[in-house]
């Protein structure tokens, strides 16, 4: 691990409300989901304020900050970058890029095996990536690609996870109801699961926007 990283901030804005947590020596301390009745945008330098109020850090104290760059949703993932480039700028903090994928894998770290990740990627695809639990976290097993909302039920060499929006897709245009009956859940608060994947990645990760149009389409594996 970086020692010299003591307080860290982990922001996600491309899932659900946005969330933002703080962290100590690669602990979460406390964590605010955004409000669902006014946007992320207008509202997450408040919430960081208030988080790093509520653990006695003054701003100029985080040494790194960590934020899920996607994929997910376009506007989410450039509020995101934005805000912490400014803060960057202000405090002169490090900065870390975590895949959004790769973050709501964490969701299934107690699972063995592999696990796919997936979101929605517009119209009737979805951008996922498969990864397998380890020792020391989750890792890659292949690289993000689209594929068809109805291929996800091939899927049957491990766990599936995705976030709640995804799910509701899932569900509307597949017309198999008992497919979802294997797929977990992200939890809300994407922020948490974003700094366990910094820490794990020893906050180190560069912070370019991930896109799904940017990948290919590829097939699920089967086993």
């Amino acid at each position: 691990m970086n020692n010299d990283v003591k307080n860290m901030l982990a922001i996600d804005a491309v899932i659900g409300r946005g969330s933002v947590s703080i962290w100590k020596d690669g602990t979460e301390c406390s964590s605010i989901i955004g409000d669902e009745k006014q946007p992320f945008s207008v509202t997450i330098l408040g919430i960081i304020e208030q988080v790093c109020s509520q653990n006695e850090i003054d701003l100029p104290e985080i040494d790194c900050i960590a934020v899920s760059h996607g994929p997910g949703s376009y506007t989410g993932i450039r509020v995101g970058i934005a805000t912490v480039l400014g803060l960057k700028a202000a405090i002169g903090c490090r900065t870390v890029g975590v895949s959004t994928l790769k973050a709501i894998a964490f969701e299934a770290e107690s699972a063995e095996g592999k696990i796919l990740t997936a979101l929605t990627a517009g119209g009737r695809e979805l951008i996922s990536q498969e990864f397998e639990t380890f020792e020391a976290g989750i890792r890659e097993v292949g690289d993000p690609g689209l594929i068809a909302i109805d291929s996800i039920n091939d899927y049957t060499a491990g766990g599936i996870v995705v976030d709640r929006r995804t799910l509701e897709i899932i569900r509307q245009r597949s017309g198999n109801s008992g497919m979802t009956d294997r797929i977990r859940v992200s939890s809300e608060n994407v922020s948490a699961l974003v700094g366990r994947c910094a820490v794990e990645q020893n906050y180190s990760g560069d912070i370019e926007p991930i896109y799904s149009r940017q990948f290919g389409n590829q097939k699920p594996a089967r086993k």
